[in-house]
């Protein structure tokens, strides 16, 4: 991990923010923010509410584009799987659920209590077990690249080292992570914005 100096982009990184500013209604989220990131590492972007974490997120992924800087990926068509914090999100078309099956056995405690949620209907749903329920769509579709938007909102402290677990494995398998949270998910990997 390594920060990024005023206009130059470590062409070793996969991804760099350079002197990113951005103003939102009369407020300064952002200014001459510079970062770097690359595979096995996490992004962690702490702040109080209304600080601008979920935005940095949209920025990311260029769901917005209001802003001064550059955002800069080194990765030739990568995809990503944002999260957002909504609870109240559902997904659908289950089909794939199957094939995870086959990618990993470790991940098995995890697709067993899934695959119960899957046959309620989201209004049968906790908040925690509907957040369980955007979750699993991590181990369903294999991204390279995660935005998490408060992740750990609604879990119980066995899901939460669940979460932690999954983050690790991703970690492991060369991803990089991108999360807004209140609290570090793990102590590794950090950088704080």
């Amino acid at each position: 991990m390594q920060y990024v100096t005023k206009h130059i982009i470590y062409l070793k990184s996969y991804f760099n923010i350079i002197n990113i500013c951005m103003i939102r209604n009369n407020q300064l989220l952002f200014y001459n923010k510079n970062i770097s990131l690359n595979k096995q590492e996490i992004l962690y972007i702490k702040g109080d509410n209304g600080s601008g974490k979920t935005t940095l997120l949209q920025l990311i992924i260029k769901i917005l584009n209001f802003y001064e800087g550059l955002i800069h990926w080194n990765i030739p068509h990568s995809r990503t799987f944002f999260l957002p914090s909504n609870p109240y999100l559902d997904f659908e078309n289950l089909l794939l659920l199957p094939i995870v099956y086959k990618q990993d056995k470790r991940l098995r405690f995890l697709i067993n209590f899934i695959t119960k949620l899957f046959r309620k209907n989201s209004e049968e749903l906790s908040m925690g077990e509907r957040r369980i329920k955007q979750l699993s769509y991590l181990i369903i579709y294999a991204n390279p690249i995660w935005l998490l938007d408060e992740p750990e909102s609604n879990l119980d402290t066995k899901n939460k080292l669940k979460l932690q677990f999954l983050i690790k494995l991703h970690l492991k398998n060369k991803g990089m992570l991108f999360v807004t949270t209140h609290r570090l998910i793990l102590q590794n990997y950090t950088i704080l914005l």
